[in-house]
């Protein structure tokens, strides 16, 4: 595997997996589409969570800027891309909330797959390293993407 991509395991707890959710689906009035997902924008929310992850990146000097819960549908995909962000954004991650689907592996133009599992977060320079979704064949996936910044 390629060294600029880290994997952690059990990044947050069951009981942070289980607010983000319940938090998404209670308002889904505030739920966007952005392509074929649906996306929840949550950085008015969350702080505790916000603070334990910034403590997890403390080293890097960076935090985060920007962060929302995301919906993939069934049949839902994304195409190879680099993320189209801030021009303070230096890194990206994406946590997975859920493992009942099948497919919506993350996949980068190396050729290099990672399989979802729940609570794995994958962690990567996002505007650098062209990166995409697999189609989403049964379910529904819901991800946790998150774009960090420099501390300042």
């Amino acid at each position: 595997m390629r060294k600029n991509i880290s994997i952690v395991d059990d990044f947050i707890t069951n009981d942070e997996i289980n607010l983000l959710l319940n938090f998404y689906k209670e308002n889904k009035s505030l739920v966007f589409k952005f392509r074929d997902t649906y996306p929840l924008k949550i950085d008015n929310y969350f702080f505790e969570l916000r603070n334990k992850i910034n403590m997890f990146f403390k080293s890097l000097d960076i935090c985060v800027d920007w962060w929302e819960v995301v919906h993939w549908p069934t049949n839902s995909f994304q195409h190879l891309h680099c993320d189209d962000t801030s021009e303070k954004t230096t890194l990206t991650s994406i946590l997975y909330l859920n493992n009942n689907f099948n497919g919506g592996e993350t996949y980068f133009e190396d050729g290099t797959i990672i399989s979802p599992k729940l609570n794995r977060c994958l962690i990567f320079d996002g505007k650098k390293y062209k990166h995409g979704v697999n189609k989403i064949n049964n379910g529904d996936r819901y991800t946790l993407a998150i774009w960090y910044k420099n501390n300042i």
